[in-house]
């Protein structure tokens, strides 16, 4: 509802915009005051003040509360609307008249502009207060699954066993990825030790190749993913994870042509689930390096080392 103030002047606008009761009865009725409002008020006894009825109805329509609020707010605005109150001037006292109309509708307007300025700067601040609830809720809820993500990870860094820990390894990658948003698709698929799998990310596709082996990735292996890649539709990329990365020689062996995938060591995958980076941010910064610069193997640790020196 609006504020006492408010209806105050809604009050005294009402009052002296028209002289004859008639003239605003119609003004009235035609601003979708209920009829029954209207009807109750005593327009033909001389003893019934034009004042008298605008305090009626207005107060009619208050005690409705939240009913009648579209009625107060119509009428409010056909009355802001107004601009024109040469009739008055045909009255005694017309030009009287006339500038106490404009004085208490302007009044009216700002009170309404003032209003309205409240009303959205409340909304504005409950909004924020809303959406810091949610972010709030959203990192707590992140940071519980990646310590989760992050456990199960530690369990599978502790199996000996190739074999087992590739079977681990598999639903964990896919949970990881899916925890991003990232869209996994299916079940991704143990090959040995080997992972094969396929994820979305802002519209592109990637085919995907993870391996835990003792040594480093070389050349072989990186080129037979990169040719793989290249046997899809243009718009394929790859993503190669290996936890103990990737020989130089292999990668420069496969940057000599366009690139089309990027590499992710342990260490990255770390720095994701430690909430260091966001494993979204951290694809896109490999991206975005690789296409401008063709090494398609940039480490976490080399974004914050560059980070920590731009600010020194």
């Amino acid at each position: 509802m609006y504020p006492p103030d408010l209806i105050e002047a809604l009050k005294d606008a009402l009052r002296s915009i028209y002289w004859y009761k008639r003239q605003l009865r119609s003004f009235l009725e035609n601003s979708r005051v209920p009829p029954e409002i209207t009807a109750q008020q005593q327009w033909s006894d001389p003893q019934e003040y034009k004042a008298i009825i605008v305090d009626k109805i207005v107060n009619a329509l208050v005690a409705k509360g939240d009913g009648s609020i579209g009625s107060i707010r119509e009428l409010i605005r056909r009355v802001i609307e107004m601009n024109d109150f040469s009739h008055l001037l045909k009255e005694e006292e017309g030009r009287r008249l006339k500038k106490e109309a404009e004085v208490n509708v302007e009044r009216l307007r700002q009170l309404v502009i003032q209003h309205n300025a409240k009303i959205r700067r409340q909304k504005e601040e409950r909004d924020s207060r809303v959406k810091a609830a949610e972010q709030q809720s959203q990192s707590t809820n992140r940071f519980l699954l990646l310590t989760q993500l992050k456990d199960r990870f530690n369990e599978v860094v502790a199996i000996t066993d190739p074999r087992e820990r590739g079977r681990k390894f598999e639903p964990f990658l896919f949970d990881l990825f899916n925890a991003f948003d990232l869209q996994p698709r299916g079940a991704f698929s143990l090959i040995g030790e080997q992972i094969d799998g396929a994820f979305e990310m802002d519209g592109s596709r990637f085919l995907m190749e993870a391996k835990w082996e003792k040594s480093p990735i070389g050349a072989r292996e990186i080129r037979n993913f990169k040719e793989q890649v290249e046997s899809k539709l243009d718009n394929t990329l790859g993503l190669f994870i290996s936890i103990n990365g990737f020989t130089k020689e292999g990668v420069q062996a496969v940057q000599r042509s366009r690139p089309n995938l990027i590499l992710l060591d342990g260490e990255d995958l770390s720095a994701a689930l430690e909430g260091l980076i966001d494993l979204r941010e951290l694809l896109n910064r490999k991206l975005r390096h690789a296409a401008q610069t063709g090494n398609i193997y940039r480490r976490y640790r080399d974004m914050a080392l560059e980070s920590t020196t731009d600010k020194l």
